[in-house]
């Protein structure tokens, strides 16, 4: 937004934030899904198939998770996870010396490394687009989980779908990925994705994607009005 010329015309501009919760919640729910390969449990059950093979997976209390950004989301997902028992990772940056008491700050590459499960909770920027590619992936530990409920833009979905097909990366639960304004949001039933890296990434039996619904709660929703209504009479 040109912020000067909605000045000039007199165009109210505000940013509207809404509370981390729903947003720390889904990313619970995603990574809890992807470590016990719920969609593949469900999907078994739904063709007859209800043995053990193949379903055995780990505890969250034994892993170590690595959380990009601490800031409102990312923070209220370590306070959740706090409660699972698991080893807490994030990037080392002044910002967060704080929460040095419940996690474990690392150097970027040292968290890639390792970290079991990387979830992402940063603005899409020049500095972070394509913050996880085919070079990060490769210093990840094999099998890793990634989980992202912030912006598409921070992970390069060809190097994703890649890590995916060739098992360097276990799972990926994503409620949000480049390129999605093709598919959040409508009816496409019975149509073709028109991307053939999301397509790939529908396809693949070690995949959640949900269409950008994290924060959709009525708490959000009713927030999100609030604020909305409330900036605009203040300026």
């Amino acid at each position: 937004v040109d912020l000067e010329v909605a000045k000039a015309l007199g165009i109210a501009v505000a940013h509207v934030a809404y509370p981390p919760d729903a947003v720390a919640d889904y990313t619970l729910m995603l990574m809890l899904m992807g470590l016990r390969r719920f969609s593949h449990i469900m999907r078994r059950d739904a063709a007859g198939e209800r043995g053990f093979a193949g379903k055995m997976r780990k505890n969250l209390s034994e892993i170590k998770v690595g959380v990009v950004g601490t800031g409102a989301i990312g923070r209220a997902v370590i306070r959740r996870l706090q409660g699972f028992g698991c080893e807490i990772l994030i990037p080392e940056r002044p910002s967060n010396a704080d929460l040095s008491a419940v996690a474990k700050r690392l150097p970027w590459d040292a968290l890639m490394t390792e970290a079991d499960v990387i979830t992402l909770h940063l603005a899409s920027t020049a500095e972070t687009a394509h913050l996880i590619n085919g070079e990060t992936i490769q210093k990840m530990k094999d099998g890793v989980g990634i989980v992202n409920t912030a912006r598409g833009a921070l992970i390069d979905t060809p190097a994703l779908v890649d890590g995916l097909l060739t098992q360097k990366i276990g799972f990926a639960a994503l409620d949000v990925v480049e390129g999605e304004e093709i598919f959040s949001y409508q009816d496409l039933q019975d149509k073709p994705a028109a991307n053939a890296a999301i397509a790939a990434l529908r396809g693949l039996p070690n995949v959640i994607l949900s269409p950008h619904f994290a924060f959709y709660t009525e708490a959000t929703i009713d927030a999100m009005a609030r604020q909305s209504f409330e900036a605009i009479h203040t300026k």
